[in-house]
């Protein structure tokens, strides 16, 4: 008779084994294959080159050679073109450091670490999916991730986004697996910091969670105690970044403020929501109107299911618990992220947009949501339910892929921003590259110098102040300077032209994309001209 628990006992755990195997080897599957499309994605023109790419790639540049993590400078008033890095956390040039360290080139390096982020953040999301409502579920959640296009336009650039939503993710499972171990998921947290500094979103939210999170008991002692090991890595690893950072003269994280007019951001932040629920739909009234039926439907349905697992807390059956818990955390996490990014609109930077990137962890923690609603809710669903829910989702893919093709087509035909193709062939570039040799560089677009020219350069004044033209006129001269001018108009960089009308240069070389410039004789002549160390 004694025999019989104990071969239950082995069958249980064998049961236990097999599904903690299958579930790893969905979850390596579809972290593999997001892992190959990630590569994929990115391989004609390389990875897309945004402006912010140059400060992760120079300071993981600069960390394997020099040592040190520096970005380019703000202004043409430093005495070199670079700086300490400090506007953006260490964490995203830290891991592309590895792969240069080893031999890659930076682009090709950061490249990697793009695809690094797909897999892990793939990998996981199908980890928790499955865990909590089964492997096919799981599987969907991240199928639905790998074409959401706000994801995929975040892994076309060079972009930090990837490792942090892959931290974030990690972050999430670590919350609803291991729930007594605060110290994991506080490290997690802290990751997701060194990343972006909206990772103190994820420090608020494991703080949160170790103080409460469902299920729990204990006394308030012990939930403090929890909440204190869970905030101190981000505490000591940001606290550190940010001491070591505001003893810098010549960087600074951000100029803290009071920043409102907040409508139109949030408008923005609205349409981004539209058009990732509502993809591939031209017309803005119609989108929106689409928009606000999924939103509302997926929001009931996860509301509905969230009170049914509430009451089967009582349950037997484990897997309505984990389900309960994914479902709590990832509403906390969004949460905290929403309000830092609108606390940050506020008071840090009144340039950040609300765009799909900067909204995509949300998409993320949503999507996982929704599936795991949707499979605790298929169980019980009528077939027309299910018949409506299966169409939903195949026209939402639909959309999806089309807007992701037309994405992918860009970046693999043209290239994203700097890595597009005029930036690659241009011959202003190219003079820059061996002509300039030995001269200060300074540019409109100092970014397209570092990318295809190799060289360092200064960004131009923003302004035509009389008193900033004679400081930058002397600084031409003692650094035997050029101005590398491009025609090319930007929304965030001030053309030329007005700085050049009144500097006393002319033009030694001229191009299709625009011209190099230089002092006139007679202005040189007041002092002398040392060269300039070439980089």
């Amino acid at each position: 008779m004694a025999l019989a628990p104990l071969g239950r006992a082995r069958f249980d755990a064998r049961m236990a084994f097999s599904t903690a195997t299958a579930r790893l080897a969905l979850s390596t599957a579809c972290g593999a294959c997001a892992f190959g499309l990630a590569l994929a994605i990115t391989e004609p023109a390389g990875p897309g080159l945004d402006p912010d790419a140059v400060s992760y790639v120079m300071a993981a540049s600069t960390l394997v050679h020099d040592h040190a993590l520096r970005a380019p400078t703000f202004t043409w008033a430093t005495p070199t073109p670079t700086v300490p890095l400090a506007h953006f956390p260490p964490g995203f040039s830290a891991v592309i450091a590895i792969p240069i360290a080893l031999g890659m080139s930076p682009v090709q390096g950061a490249r990697l670490g793009l695809a690094a982020g797909a897999l892990v953040a793939t990998a996981a999301a199908a980890w928790i999916v499955a865990g909590a409502v089964g492997l096919w579920w799981g599987a969907l959640a991240a199928l639905l991730l790998v074409i959401t296009p706000a994801l995929v336009e975040s892994h076309l650039a060079v972009l930090s986004e990837p490792l942090f939503l892959a931290m974030l993710v990690l972050a999430l499972g670590a919350m609803t697996r291991q729930r007594d171990r605060p110290i994991v998921y506080g490290c997690l947290a802290a990751a997701a910091c060194m990343m972006r500094y909206a990772g103190v979103s994820a420090t608020a939210a494991v703080v949160l969670w170790a103080l409460w999170s469902p299920g729990r008991g204990g006394s308030w002692r012990d939930a403090l105690r929890r909440a204190v090991i869970a905030g101190a890595p981000s505490v000591i690893v940001l606290g550190a970044w940010v001491f070591r950072s505001a003893g810098l003269e010549q960087s600074e994280i951000r100029a803290f403020g009071v920043y409102p007019d907040l409508g139109e951001t949030m408008r923005d932040g609205i349409a981004t929501v539209a058009q990732w629920l509502a993809p591939a739909i031209a017309l803005n009234a119609l989108r929106t109107g689409v928009a606000l039926i999924a939103l509302l439907a997926v929001g009931a349905l996860v509301v509905r299911v969230t009170r049914a697992l509430e009451r089967d807390r009582t349950a037997v059956d484990a897997s309505h618990v984990l389900a309960s818990r994914v479902l709590a955390a990832c509403g906390l996490l969004s949460a905290t992220y929403a309000l830092t990014l609108i606390a940050a609109r506020l008071s840090a930077d009144p340039n950040i947009p609300f765009d799909a990137r900067l909204l995509s962890p949300i998409f993320v923690f949503a999507t996982i949501a929704a599936a795991i609603a949707l499979a605790v809710w298929w169980r019980g669903a009528p077939r027309w339910g299910r018949i409506v829910a299966c169409a939903a989702i195949a026209a939402w893919a639909v959309g999806s892929l089309l807007t992701s093709r037309d994405d992918v087509r860009y970046a693999l035909d043209v290239g994203v921003d700097f890595a597009d193709g005029d930036w690659r062939g241009s011959r202003l570039v190219e003079w820059a590259r061996h002509e300039g040799r030995g001269r200060a560089l300074f540019s409109n677009f100092p970014t397209a110098l570092y990318f295809h020219a190799a060289r360092e350069a200064w960004p131009l004044p923003a302004t035509v102040k009389p008193e900033e033209v004679r400081a930058f006129t002397d600084s031409l001269v003692s650094r035997n300077g050029l101005i590398v001018a491009f025609t090319r108009p930007s929304e965030y960089v001030p053309p030329p032209e007005p700085l050049l009308r009144v500097l006393p240069v002319h033009a030694i070389a001229t191009f299709r994309e625009g011209a190099i410039w230089a002092l006139d004789d007679s202005v040189t002549r007041r002092g002398a001209r040392p060269a300039v160390p070439q980089r």
